[in-house]
């Protein structure tokens, strides 16, 4: 068997090289060099040493590979060009057989581009083989936003009222930032997204299958998100400014300076996102034997939210010479939040009689701060891209307090008043540390290998009147990681194993003593298969195995509250949830659409699911379980196009199966129901400085182990108006135009059933304005239109 491995590693590097020998191919990869992301439609020119004449050319596919074929052996050198960035020119090479220069990256022009348009439009939304790219600067709907605002346009992505995000129904999503982890988004992501500005992103990045190379923590992928950092020389920067219906605002300042070896920025965003919900919850207790009713639970209310934020953002790359790059980064963030809920309870039993009748009040008084530091090493052998040694380091600590009141008024059965007081206070901190080292075996293949880091402390202290507890949470994973890639023409084979070794120890200090320690040795392979059918087709096979830890407060025994009424409660007990991912995408380019079908399938052991158990008559505590199993399967297609070069159109939808075994629970069956989404994102052109956006988003019921949750439906729209050759501009969007989002849960079991509604007050409304200003101006790609019959003014 060993022997066997062996040989299907050996014949991988080496044993195809034949194929190769036996053609005169020329193949490389250009880039763009800030943010290294493949470079599609660059122009590849290669020109004879002897006499400097063009020999042969091309332009690069989505990936940014260009491909030479029939090329007789020489001395040569390659000139790359794409309007809009400076032209490369590599060194001489001596080609024979076949010759793979590597990675050519290209740096964008700083010449102010005034009386010509470019070709090669960035589009809104960019699929490719193994993920979606999204542009944020040209989504007009989420620019006065934040980054949850952004996810709700893409494809595979829902968000919630809350901020709560899910990734094709999986709420368990790894959330990178700039390609790296961030504490920000590790331990309250949704709180996060809905405050940073969507002025402050370049793009979003879906990986909904990935590789071993990345951290397997995320059952449903990854969401990649990329800070604008607008490295160009000079002195540059950009301002925006929003406000909004009910007391909402925000101001983003942005500031950018580079040398020849030194890119800088710096970024403060103010923002206020005041705003109030509405919400119901109605309540059915039932005897668990016959189903009876035996009372009925009513609750009317409304929330009203205060957050106030400060965000700060600053970074330094320094690029010694062609080998050594060195950057240093941080953040901080600040929020003081004020909330107000007020409702109308009542109760009565199963002859209609009343029980309870009150008014309750609450109040909460949050705090929020968080500062993150990091420092990378980049060294590139010989300045081959390919050939490489990464160094990271990051280090963050956090800070949370909430200082929780209730006031309750009875009326009936008699006049009372009732208060509760709740403080709650968490604080640790997280430590990563990383290197990887990337290397060419020979024209066709390449390895990278690595190691990740990652150690989490947290101390959560909770107050509930006269009861107090103190929880304490210890997590440290080490992993390693190989990936191997060999391509074979026009197929490519990547796969990759990870091992980790996790160390989990949680300690209950108050009110009982109790420690629980789990500590595992796990494996995760990862197989992508693709082929390059011709210039305009391809497809992927991928197979991924990924998990989801516990985190802190899933683990955490002790209950708590969000109000008199409900609470949470974790499981010291809970497994991590083990999933296996399957996908097949297909991708078909024509003149002016792509084309992305794609099959999906994903098995879950021990997956995670929320019960609830009701105490007494009111109270009902929600508990993390794991299932016996769950699985998934499903189909999503993503067209975009254009059409006369005046609209982008981007529709998505997907349908999917769903199927959970929740009998270790205590249910009678598995439970099962066929699902989907629809998204459609239009972009118009109106008069070449004025653009129209519109989002259509559609979510059918989705499944939970103890009932569903129901459709939801709204409608974005967006207005944008450039003025002064695109320097400053003028924006418009309202968010729900109909009012028809609403989120409505369903739960019915033996002995309860319940439905809680909660929808905005009002649709979502901003006034925007933006500047942008300082030396090496230029406008944005994204604003250049590609015509095939020439270049073209916009």
């Amino acid at each position: 068997m060993i022997k066997n491995v062996f040989l299907v590693i050996y014949l991988l590097v080496t044993g195809f090289d034949l194929t190769a020998q036996t053609q005169r191919i020329i193949s490389g990869t250009v880039i763009e060099f800030e943010t290294r992301e493949p470079l599609q439609y660059a122009n590849v020119v290669l020109f004879n040493n002897v006499d400097s004449t063009q020999v042969s050319g091309g332009v690069t596919n989505v990936d940014g590979r260009f491909r030479l074929e029939d090329i007789a052996e020489g001395n040569y050198f390659i000139k790359v060009s794409f309007i809009g960035f400076e032209d490369e020119q590599t060194s001489v090479f001596n080609h024979r057989k076949s010759s793979n220069i590597g990675t050519i990256a290209i740096k964008k022009s700083s010449i102010l581009l005034d009386e010509i348009s470019v070709t090669a439009e960035r589009d809104l939304l960019e699929t490719k083989l193994d993920k979606k790219t999204y542009s944020v600067g040209k989504d007009i709907t989420s620019v006065s936003g934040s980054v949850s605002d952004i996810l709700q346009n893409i494809p595979s992505v829902s968000v919630d009222i809350n901020g709560n995000v899910s990734l094709r129904g999986s709420s368990n999503i790894t959330f990178l930032l700039n390609g790296r982890p961030s504490s920000q988004l590790r331990r309250n992501a949704p709180t996060r997204l809905q405050q940073i500005p969507a002025n402050t992103i370049e793009r979003i990045e879906v990986i909904t299958n990935p590789s071993a190379k990345y951290d397997p923590h995320g059952a449903g992928g990854i969401i990649n998100i990329i800070q604008r950092t607008g490295f160009q020389e000079g002195f540059n920067g950009q301002v925006f400014e929003n406000i909004g219906n009910e007391k909402r605002f925000n101001t983003t300042f942005i500031l950018n300076y580079g040398e020849k070896n030194l890119s800088s920025f710096a970024s403060y965003s103010l923002r206020h996102s005041d705003g109030k919900n509405k919400y119901s919850d109605e309540r059915t207790l039932k005897d668990s034997t016959s189903g009876q009713s035996l009372s009925f639970y009513k609750e009317d209310g409304s929330t009203i939210s205060n957050p106030l934020a400060h965000i700060i953002n600053a970074g330094m790359t320094y690029q010694f010479d062609e080998e050594n790059l060195v950057e240093i980064a941080g953040f901080y963030f600040l929020q003081n939040s004020f909330h107000e809920g007020f409702s109308n309870i009542y109760e009565v039993d199963s002859e209609n009689q009343p029980i309870t009748a009150l008014v309750s009040n609450n109040t909460n008084d949050e705090l929020e701060s968080e500062g993150e530091g990091g420092a990378s090493f980049e060294h590139l052998f010989g300045g081959n891209e390919d050939h490489s040694l990464v160094m990271e380091i990051e280090y963050a600590n956090y800070y949370e307090r909430e200082d929780l009141k209730f006031n309750e008024f009875y009326s009936y059965p008699e006049e009372d008043v009732s208060t509760q007081n709740i403080f709650v206070k968490k604080s640790g901190n997280q430590t990563d540390v990383a290197s990887e080292y990337a290397s060419p075996i020979n024209e066709e293949t390449e390895f990278e290998v690595g190691y990740n880091g990652e150690f989490i402390n947290d101390d959560i202290f909770y107050l509930n009147n006269e009861i107090t507890s103190k929880y304490l949470f210890s997590q440290n994973v080490h992993a390693l990681y190989g990936i191997l890639v060999r391509d074979f023409d026009a197929f490519s084979v990547e796969i990759g194993l990870r091992g980790e070794h996790a160390s989990i120890k949680t300690n209950l200090l108050e009110p009982i003593s109790r420690i629980n320690e789990n500590n595992y040795l796990k494996f995760y392979p990862s197989v992508h298969l693709s082929y390059e059918i011709d210039e305009t087709q391809s497809m992927m096979l991928s197979y991924s195995k990924r998990i989801n830890r516990p985190d802190a407060d899933q683990l955490n025994p002790f209950p708590e509250f969000t109000d008199p009424r409900n609470a949470e409660a974790g499981n010291p007990n809970l497994l991590p949830e083990q999933v296996h991912s399957f996908e097949f995408v297909y991708q078909m380019f024509g003149k002016s659409f792509t084309f992305t079908p794609s099959l999906f399938y994903r098995y879950k052991v021990d997956a995670f699911s929320w019960t609830s158990n009701l105490i007494g008559d009111t109270l009902i505590v929600r508990r993390i379980e794991n299932l016996s199993k769950q699985q998934s399967a499903g189909v999503e297609a993503i067209l975009s196009g254009k059409i006369r070069n005046w609209a982008n159109i981007d529709l998505s939808a997907s349908l999917f199966y769903d199927e959970i075994d929740g009998t270790n629970l205590g249910f009678s069956e598995s439970k099962n129901t066929i699902s989907g989404t629809a998204k459609l994102n239009s972009l118009y052109n109106l008069t070449g400085t004025t653009f129209l956006q519109f989002n259509l988003n559609y979510d059918a019921p989705i499944l939970t182990p103890e009932g569903k949750q129901e459709e939801i439906f709204y409608v974005n729209a967006g207005i944008k108006q450039t003025f002064m050759k695109n320097q400053m501009a003028f924006t418009f969007t309202i968010t729900d135009i109909f009012s028809t989002y609403k989120e409505s849960y369903n739960i019915d079991t033996r002995g309860l059933r319940q439905l809680t509604n909660l929808q905005r007050n009002e649709p979502v409304f901003y006034f925007g304005l933006s500047w942008r200003f300082g030396e090496s101006y230029q406008s944005d790609q994204d604003q250049f239109e590609f015509e095939e019959e020439g270049l073209k003014k916009i």
